[in-house]
Parts: C-alpha cells; structure tokens; sequence
C-alpha cells in the first residue's frame, strides 16, 4: 500500500507502511512468544536499515527504532544497519545488551555489509565489549560479495582470513 505525491511535474508511489497491522507485525507482538515456547526455539528480531530518500533517511520498518525494538526478547544486532542510521553499534548494544542473541558484523562506509576491518564503525571496540560482557551468542560476519572480491578466489579467500583474523583479534 502506498500514497501518490506529486513533486513538479513528477509523480512517485513512496510505500507507507501501516504499522503494527501488517501480518508480520501482528505475529510479532501477539504470537512471537507463543510460537517460540511452542516449537522451542529462539526468533530473534533484527533492526533494518535507513532507506534514502533524496538526502533524507526513511525508515519503511515498523518496530525499527531502539526503544520500538526493546520490546523483543530476542534481538539480532546488524552493525551496517545501525550504520545506516548514524548510530554506534557499542551505544546501542548496551542498551540492548540483554536481548542481544545474534550478531551480524558488517562495517559500512557510505556502503553496506563492508568486511568488518573496512569502514567507520567501531567495530574492534564492539567485539571487544562482547568479549568482556561473556556474550555467547552467535556472531555472524556479513558482507556483500564486492567487500570480499568474489570474483577472485584468492582476494575473496584473503578477505575471509583477513575478517577472520579481525574478529579473533578483537573478540579475546
């Protein structure tokens, strides 16, 4: 669903989002516990990215702020989405500390899903909070297939080892 707005001559469909009546949403905040205790498993709820909009940031997910993604149990933390938003994964994961259950570990540079060693978040200070904290859940590194070269085996299987080398270095 979305709304027609006119800009000059132009007309674009930007989607609005309905919040919290969405199927996905329902679930979520009426059957997520439920579903979890039932088939005996974790579902842990990520936090999306800032799409743009010309130079503005919108956000087109619902539960997608810090305080609105507080109310899962359950939390995956994806770094080049906060990235996205201007927002310091180390700020955030200690408000969030306790629901935290997945990490995705990407940098991001103007670019999503960069190897974690390329890009502006503080991402060895991030790990190394994690390793203090005794944090055992899983830690993900998510990058595109142009951060790690994919073309080449070799600069792909380098950049894997080089991500690798990053995260044991900053997760002691």
């Amino acid at each position: 669903m979305g709304r027609w707005y006119a800009a000059r001559s132009h007309r674009f469909k930007l989607s609005v989002p309905i919040r919290r009546r969405e199927p996905y949403a329902r679930f979520l905040c009426n059957g997520l516990e439920a579903f979890e205790a039932e088939a005996g498993i974790t579902v842990a709820v990520e936090n999306m990215p800032a799409h743009r909009f010309l130079r503005w940031r919108v956000n087109s997910y619902a539960f997608n702020s810090v305080a609105e993604i507080a109310r899962f149990p359950h939390l995956t933390l994806d770094t080049t989405h906060l990235g996205t938003w201007g927002l310091d994964p180390v700020v955030v994961y200690e408000q969030l500390r306790e629901r935290v259950v997945h990490v995705h570990l990407s940098n991001f540079d103007g670019r999503e899903h960069r190897s974690p060693p390329d890009g502006h978040l503080p991402l060895a200070e991030l790990l190394r909070c994690l390793a203090r904290d005794g944090y055992r859940g899983a830690i993900t590194v998510e990058t595109g297939p142009d951060a790690l070269h994919a073309e080449d085996e070799d600069r792909c299987l380098t950049a894997l080892r080089r991500a690798l080398a990053f995260c044991r270095e900053h997760f002691e």
